[in-house]
């Protein structure tokens, strides 16, 4: 069993409990194992149900139970024994007499979804069938731009490298899990070779350039593939655009773990951050002129004036408001990789421009250092434009300054709505939870 396992002591408790009232055995059968993929990768919050998924998959793919990475001490609170319920420890093979494995995967959040599947092995195939070998493989490929197509290529020729003492089955395979099991774009590349060898020579000469001469010929289907000549035509009609039925060329085959897709990395700004030039600056920026020079010079001042965060405090009011705004217009426009002039412009919900709970919890670290005091980490979640969280970094810190307390203490945010809540991240959500919590047993 996959558990939710956030590594809270009475939510696991519950968790644990649960499972062992439903699978928990007392006739002398081994413990359900259970395990958590948190404690290999951390909690990816919205991708921690499809992580953990994945995880139980892949056990159930090799028949093998990974241990839980990193557990030293278990619960205190959970009797794993009298639920017959066992953390998985150490690599076993998962084997199970007369059926095929099954696994179960749990997933929880703060907004109240809870989801639980249950997965079962594919059954073993027999890949010891006959496979029709053909004369010639054609070897499709496509992208949907060129560049990518070029890099698919190169791709493809270094896994083949890699390869090239497969059997003609197994060709048969890749071109199957190539040609029928992908899709197909635009700019398109195909190869034909009689072995994976001459597939490799075929496509450095693709990436170097040369042309495959046309050979008129109607395109068919695993007949084509008889001839030299037929296997040229039917690349040849692929390339040019052909719709080919390759489950007619390759009836029969495995789907084979092929290099994956090159993606094109590219920087999309959202609808919120269209105003920005690919340099982060606003249009119509480059016309201010000799304007700007004063204002950065002021900052520049501003900034110098800084540097001992226990100098800030002692600054006149405004002054004082207006440096904040500064500073905390800095740090966000660095942390989201925009402008200030754009944090600046934003009057409503900072959420807007782009943040998420990690970004803001990067803020907070930041401004907290800047300004010499510890700031909650639910700060922008309570404060989500930019005067109200200037405003609560200037009162509480003019509060601090004049009673000594911490920030934390002093500072009381408001009540979190229930909209608000179902907007945070899971993770950031329950801190905020804890910290309410916290805050309230500190006024009592």
């Amino acid at each position: 069993m996959e558990l939710h396992g956030t590594g809270f002591k009475k939510g696991d408790e519950v968790e644990v409990r649960a499972v062992g009232s439903a699978l928990g055995r007392a006739d002398g059968s081994p413990p359900c194992a259970v395990g958590s993929v948190k404690t290999n990768v951390g909690h990816l919050e919205a991708a921690s149900g499809i992580a953990s998924l994945i995880k139980v998959a892949l056990m159930l793919h090799h028949r093998m139970l990974v241990p839980t990475r990193n557990l030293k001490n278990t619960n205190p609170s959970i009797e794993f024994a009298s639920m017959r319920v066992e953390p998985q420890r150490e690599l076993e093979p998962l084997s199970v007499e007369g059926r095929l494995p099954l696994a179960g995967v749990s997933a929880v959040s703060f907004s109240g979804t809870n989801a639980h599947a249950i997965l079962e092995a594919a059954p073993a195939t027999d890949m010891a069938s006959e496979v029709p070998v053909p004369g010639f493989f054609v070897l499709p490929m496509s992208a949907r731009t060129e560049n990518s197509l070029a890099s698919l290529v190169a791709r493809t020729r270094q896994w083949l490298q890699a390869h090239v003492e497969v059997d003609a089955s197994e060709l048969v395979s890749i071109c199957y899990t190539a040609g029928v099991r992908r899709a197909h774009h635009k700019f398109r590349a195909a190869v034909v070779g009689a072995s994976a060898r001459e597939l490799v020579l075929e496509l450095v000469r693709w990436s170097e350039g040369s042309q495959r001469p046309v050979v008129p010929a109607k395109v068919a289907g695993a007949t084509a593939l008889r001839t030299r000549a037929g296997a040229d035509a039917l690349a040849r009609a692929y390339e040019v655009g052909a719709s080919v039925r390759w489950d007619q060329v390759y009836p029969q085959g495995r789907c084979l773990s092929l290099p994956a897709y090159p993606w094109q990395r590219e920087t999309l700004l959202s609808p919120a951050l269209s105003g920005l030039q690919a340099g982060g600056a606003p249009r119509g920026a480059e016309r201010a002129g000799d304007r700007s020079a004063p204002v950065a010079a002021v900052q520049m001042r501003e900034q110098a004036s800084l540097q001992d965060p226990n100098g800030l405090w002692r600054l006149p009011e405004e002054r004082l408001r207006r440096t904040l705004r500064h500073m905390v217009s800095g740090h966000l426009a660095e942390v989201l990789q925009v402008s200030a002039e754009r944090i600046e412009e934003c009057h409503e919900d900072l959420f807007e421009l782009g943040l998420s709970s990690l970004l803001a919890t990067a803020f907070v670290e930041r401004m907290g250092q800047a300004v010499g005091m510890s700031l909650p980490r639910s700060l922008l979640l309570e404060c989500r434009s930019l005067d109200r969280l200037v405003q609560e970094i200037l009162t509480t810190g003019l509060g601090v300054e004049a009673g000594g307390g911490t920030a934390e203490a002093k500072a009381m945010p408001p009540t979190t709505g229930t909209l608000d809540v179902v907007r945070m991240s899971e993770m950031a959500a329950e801190e905020a939870l804890m910290e309410r919590l916290a805050a309230l047993e500190a006024r009592r």
